[in-house]
């Protein structure tokens, strides 16, 4: 009994340090998390266009890991974010433009809890704590 007991708050432990070391940003193609699902690793910079455009990253995101990924270019309806992440978005390619920072679950993509944004989205990139 003994034995169980210690293998069982063993068990805990290692899924509470793993659940809490498990951040990132989750991308939704429809309100309310439905839809095609997209991962965004931490401190991962995922361009939603071809190299051509924007020649430069985004400003933040430099020294992030950058991948692209054209599949989402405009089709992000919700996102979550874990773990003290935050999901960074960029209007258009270029790089002065427009971004928005989600910082909490967002059904209906409520930048900063204001106010109801478009699903534009040319880049995003996920910064984690």
């Amino acid at each position: 009994m003994n034995r169980f007991i210690r293998t069982a708050v063993a068990t805990i432990s290692l899924t509470m340090m793993s659940t809490a070391a498990f951040a990132q940003c989750m991308i939704y193609s429809e309100p309310n998390y439905q839809g095609a699902q997209g991962v965004i690793q931490p401190n991962d910079y995922v361009k939603f266009f071809e190299g051509g455009e924007g020649k430069s990253q985004h400003k933040g995101s430099e020294g992030a890991r950058t991948f692209t990924d054209v599949s989402w270019r405009d089709k992000i309806g919700s996102t979550k974010v874990t773990n003290g992440c935050n999901l960074v978005t960029w209007d258009k390619a270029e790089g002065k433009t427009t971004h928005r920072r989600y910082m909490v679950d967002s059904p209906e993509m409520i930048a900063n809890m204001q106010k109801n944004v478009a699903t534009e989205a040319a880049a995003a990139l996920c910064l984690c704590k």
